[in-house]
């Protein structure tokens, strides 16, 4: 809807974004959504089988893809991401690992190598339990 609306309309959208990015503060009705779980499997009773699903505002959804493509643009810039971090990065997949990981065992099998092992972790709930505060201080310094 922001994508078709008149001219005005979309300056006055950046005179509230830049004013927000120089102020420092993210209007508190853009962290409100209204989150609606939705079942995944398993026993319909246990809370854990749902996963939430969260419609934030639409500004604030706009204004933080702004800041995440500057941050992703920045950290690609100046060579800040490991070689083997592809998540959320432009012309990457996650079937990538996947191929990565055939190539080494394929090439491991070919070496006639006697033992291979992998580790594999689930991160479940990582943000969940990830400090703001940290993220936040960084994030700054970035954007």
């Amino acid at each position: 809807m922001l994508k078709y609306s008149n001219q005005k309309l979309q300056n006055a959208i950046l005179k509230l974004f830049n004013l927000v990015l120089s102020v420092g503060y993210f209007p508190e009705i853009w962290n409100q959504g209204l989150i609606t779980p939705i079942f995944k499997s398993g026993d319909k009773l246990d809370p854990n089988n749902y996963r939430g699903i969260c419609v934030d505002s639409n500004l604030g959804k706009v204004l933080c893809s702004i800041i995440n493509t500057r941050l992703i643009d920045f950290l690609i810039e100046h060579n800040v991401l490991s070689k083997s971090q592809i998540g959320f990065l432009p012309k990457h997949r996650t079937t990538d690992h996947i191929y990565t990981l055939h190539t080494l065992v394929e090439k491991h099998v070919n070496q006639n190598k006697s033992k291979i092992f992998a580790c594999f972790i689930d991160f479940k709930k990582a943000f969940d339990s990830f400090g703001t505060m940290v993220c936040s201080t960084h994030l700054s310094k970035v954007v």
